[in-house]
């Protein structure tokens, strides 16, 4: 049961980010689902919902770099890895190849290079990453988080962390003001 007086968000300016107990019960909450690994590299890079589904892809993480290329409404913008970063690739990788061995013959491998894949290799539906997002939430007790509170609290985060404005815009794919 959620407890409503729980204050683990915090409005600003107008929109909802997580506080730190917020996204530390977010990330706790998404080690009980398979899909969790999505949404914690979307809490950490800010992924919009459309680049986590079409954008992000094996071809675009270079592990020699440690970087995660992602193209978005504004260009392309080169993300670089967070500590945790690596091992989470590998850990959605390692669980892509075994649904490609569960499956057999009925995994989909039209979208190979895709990262943000169901248990059969199809492309995610943006309805199923709400209903996983809202499950997540219900586990860790949060009210009121929407894909879009990710991104905005990824964003946050770097900012607060005393990143450049420019390297922030960069980071969320906005252009400077």
């Amino acid at each position: 049961m959620m407890n409503e007086s729980k204050q683990l968000n915090y409005k600003a300016e107008a929109y909802v980010v997580l506080s730190e107990e917020g996204y530390n019960m977010f990330m706790k909450a998404t080690e009980e689902f398979d899909f969790g690994i999505l949404f914690k590299l979307t809490l950490l890079y800010g992924f919009r919902q459309g680049e986590l589904i079409n954008q992000f892809k094996r071809s675009k993480v270079n592990y020699e770099k440690e970087t995660i290329e992602i193209a978005g409404k504004t260009g392309t913008r080169i993300l670089p890895f967070f500590p945790g970063t690596k091992e989470l690739l590998i850990k959605l990788e390692e669980q892509i190849a075994h649904n490609i061995v569960k499956n057999k013959g009925n995994y989909c491998h039209a979208f190979n290079d895709h990262l943000c894949v169901d248990a059969c290799g199809d492309l995610i539906k943006p309805e199923q990453l709400s209903l996983w997002l809202k499950q997540i939430c219900e586990k860790a007790e949060l009210l009121n988080i929407h894909f879009h509170t990710l991104r905005r609290t990824a964003i946050s985060w770097v900012a607060n962390q005393g990143w450049p404005r420019d390297k922030v815009f960069a980071f969320a794919g906005h252009k400077p003001i």
